[in-house]
């Protein structure tokens, strides 16, 4: 069950005495605040009362903006006053609905990661499979070197194409024997 709401009390100051006075004077004020307003007005307290006297935010935000332009700014009232927050009432939950509530989480994490990863296969590529693809990119390259030294030039050179075509060809074929042997070595 949820306890009845408290509101927020304001440190009762002279600043704030001297504008109920003025209030009191001056405002058109209905008797059930004129009264409560008296009460907050008087330096005479019981003898009992040790704790700073509080009035309530919202009677003095009432105020405020009743009175209108006629009064100082809300924040020019509150200047020296201290404002005391109700407690905060933390409620424990039930430990079986704790425990359940984690294994819904647990679930839905799981659900959303296979959501994620459902695309991604871990089929590991075969050593056959790798060693095609290192023969097609040799070739490619060889072709590649081959027949850009042929546009380069204004007269083809079939020695230069083919020396150029086998050092990039080289280059190639011991980049992807060192990555072969990194990964399967």
């Amino acid at each position: 069950m949820a306890a009845p709401f408290q509101e927020a009390e304001v440190m009762l100051t002279d600043n704030l005495r001297r504008w109920f006075r003025t209030l009191l004077l001056t405002s058109d004020l209905p008797n059930e605040t004129r009264e409560e307003l008296r009460k907050y007005t008087s330096h005479r307290r019981k003898a009992d009362e040790k704790k700073p006297r509080t009035i309530s935010y919202e009677l003095i935000r009432s105020l405020h903006r009743n009175a209108g332009d006629k009064g100082p700014y809300l924040h020019e009232l509150l200047e020296e006053s201290e404002v005391h927050l109700p407690e905060v009432e933390v409620y424990h939950r039930n430990p079986e609905l704790e425990i359940r509530i984690q294994k819904l989480r647990a679930e839905q994490e799981q659900k959303e990661y296979e959501r994620w990863t459902k695309n991604i296969t871990g089929n590991v590529r075969k050593k056959h499979e790798c060693g095609e693809t290192a023969g097609q990119q040799i070739i490619g390259s060889f072709a590649f070197a081959y027949k850009a030294t042929e546009y380069s030039m204004e007269t083809p050179s079939f020695p230069l194409q083919l020396l150029s075509g086998l050092a990039v060809a080289t280059v190639v074929f011991f980049a992807d024997l060192y990555f072969l042997l990194k990964y399967y070595g």
